[in-house]
């Protein structure tokens, strides 16, 4: 056997493997990471889903997905929350009534 040479930087799989990661892949990663209760695991899952880009999240488009309301990682039906859902709801709307009235 021959002597070990010590590890510089960069010899390890895992720091190989950084560099080869998109910024989108690094973010459904680090989400995943984060997961400790079912809203992080609601938020890593809606991060994954729209490909880690976290702005598609925020404006996810399919309204009929069971965590759509919990998409943001913060829970809706929590008493004293305002209701983040029903805004968003009526930003789109009004973003969808001017870019009509504009025609």
């Amino acid at each position: 056997m021959g002597i070990r040479q010590p590890r510089r930087r960069g010899d390890t799989a895992r720091e190989d493997m950084k560099e080869k990661l998109t910024p989108q892949e690094r973010n459904v990663i680090r989400y995943k990471k984060m997961i400790h209760n079912p809203m992080t695991e609601i938020r890593a899952f809606c991060v994954e889903c729209m490909g880690g880009y976290l702005d598609l999240v925020a404006n996810c488009p399919a309204e009929t997905c069971p965590h759509w309301r919990s998409r943001m990682g913060k829970n809706p039906y929590h008493p004293g929350r305002k209701d983040r859902v029903g805004v968003a709801i009526k930003r789109r709307e009004n973003d969808n009534s001017d870019a009509n009235s504009d025609e």
